[in-house]
């Protein structure tokens, strides 16, 4: 079997493989209102994005000199995970146990899984853009020997590890890549030096951080390790796994989800029969997955979620926390595909078709939630326009119901409200805390133009309560 075999996916497939992709996630383009820290990206100037040490600032700066950042944002992200699909497949149509014949449907399984919906918020695009980068950096890695590559490669890298998340999945990979196919111990060797360095990459890219980029003010822990945390994270992370898979199949009890699903599940079936649906599986089983695979992607999966279960950041549908999904498709993808070595043929094609129309249903799902969810502000903002706050007030607490109308029933935060309301007036004092979360510890950090707090004193003011229906 050739190492570097050519691409083996039809126009056919490609093209429906990115007909469901433009399904699945092309709505979050067309909604253009910033969300959660977006508002204060965006009401951030060149010159203060960059006086932060974060390697991602240079990124939202340039981002910032658009016209409509917004749109822009959504657009890029959009097309990073496009991009990450494309270099995925590639990847494994490279990789010598990898069975031919299986790239479509690891293309849609890695396009299509519901994960990481928080990728609509302007200010997670530089995750979706290291996704792209780390990939793309083992796309160059796993080339025939050239030395252009090499420098390429450990160049991408390096960007990718921008999130530092990636370090860990690096090593994972790595290790999928290589020591499963015997063929690569021998250019493992040939290579030693260069191997050597490459291993170091993520070491160097960590020290860089931690001596010229580390977080300060309201972020100086967000990455703080500790050896109890880093301990009970290998555990805590096969629990976080199994909590996801839960929460993913609790959403079905939805009679609408799980009959749209149903629907499109039909669909599928149909399309197969009439020929228009492309062959989801190999028409042979002479090449079908090992159970090797199943190994291989829980590693990938673990590994991509250790990093942020080791700080306290545990992945999950609520609220933001979906953001700490990025790492899970490439995993996820291969686990599921090597599932086919445990089912026949027809059992597993019934199963992918039951995921890839879940996946549909819940996309779709989440667009559904997001675009009430502009509504929903609108309405929270007519509310507090039209109460009856007194003149000597500036601190207004909004008391929000346990299901708040949002999307993924997502806390408001307090400079998003008062983003919104100070569109309307821009030189009002006053400040806006959602409870919860509520106000904030180390207010007067806070207190700039960056989070709409600049003429904020609460000192000199009364304070609010204002129930939201």
């Amino acid at each position: 079997m050739d190492v570097f075999a050519k691409n083996t996916l039809r126009k056919s497939e490609w093209g429906f493989a990115a007909l469901l992709y433009f399904l699945s996630w092309g709505w979050m383009i067309f909604l253009q209102d910033p969300l959660w820290d977006d508002w204060i990206l965006l009401n951030s100037s060149s010159a203060e994005l960059l006086s932060e040490p974060d390697p991602r600032m240079p990124i939202y700066a340039l981002m910032g000199l658009f016209p409509n950042p917004v749109l822009v944002y959504h657009l890029a992200t959009f097309l990073c995970y496009f991009g990450a699909g494309i270099l995925f497949i590639q990847i494994l149509q490279r990789i010598q146990s990898f069975p031919r014949g299986y790239e479509f449907p690891a293309l849609l399984l890695f396009w299509l899984l519901p994960l990481n919906v928080a990728r609509i918020a302007c200010i997670n695009f530089p995750y979706a853009l290291s996704l792209l980068l780390f990939l793309a950096g083992f796309r160059l890695w796993i080339n025939p020997a050239k030395g252009v590559h090499k420098i390429w490669a450990s160049m991408l890298f390096l960007l990718s590890f921008m999130t530092p998340s990636f370090l860990v999945l690096f090593y994972a990979a790595a290790w999928a890549l290589t020591f499963q196919n015997p063929s690569n111990l021998a250019r493992i060797r040939k290579e030693a030096a260069y191997t050597l360095f490459l291993c170091s990459v993520p070491i160097i890219a960590w020290l860089i951080r931690a001596n010229y980029f580390q977080p300060q003010g309201v972020y100086a822990e967000y990455y703080a390790l500790s050896l109890e945390k880093i301990g009970a994270a290998p555990w805590l992370s096969l629990k976080v796994l199994a909590k996801n898979f839960l929460q993913g199949v609790s959403f079905f009890v939805n009679p609408y989800i799980s009959g749209f699903t149903i629907l499109l599940l039909g669909t599928f079936f149909t399309l197969r029969h009439f020929g228009v649906l492309p062959n989801i599986l190999p028409p042979s089983e002479s090449d079908k997955p090992s159970w090797k695979g199943i190994g291989i992607g829980l590693v990938l999966l673990l590994a991509g979620v250790f990093p942020y279960v080791a700080i306290g950041k545990e992945p999950g549908f609520s609220d933001w926390l979906s953001r700490h999904q990025l790492l899970m498709s490439p995993g996820l993808s291969i686990l599921i595909i090597s599932l086919r070595s445990l089912m026949s043929a027809r059992w597993f094609r019934g199963m992918l078709l039951l995921v890839l129309s879940g996946s549909l249903s819940l996309n779709f799902f989440f667009a559904w939630e997001w675009k009430n969810d502009t509504t929903r502000r609108e309405e929270i903002a007519a509310q507090i326009r039209q109460a009856s706050i007194p003149d000597s007030v500036c601190t207004v607490i909004l008391h929000f119901p346990e299901e708040n109308g949002l999307a993924r029933n997502r806390h408001l935060r307090f400079y998003e409200i008062t983003g919104i309301m100070h569109q309307k007036n821009p030189l009002s004092p006053m400040a806006y805390f959602p409870k919860p979360p509520g106000i904030p510890e180390n207010l007067d950090t806070y207190r700039n133009s960056r989070y709409f707090m600049e003429g904020y004193h609460a000192e000199l003011c009364d304070s609010f309560d204002l129930e939201i229906r």
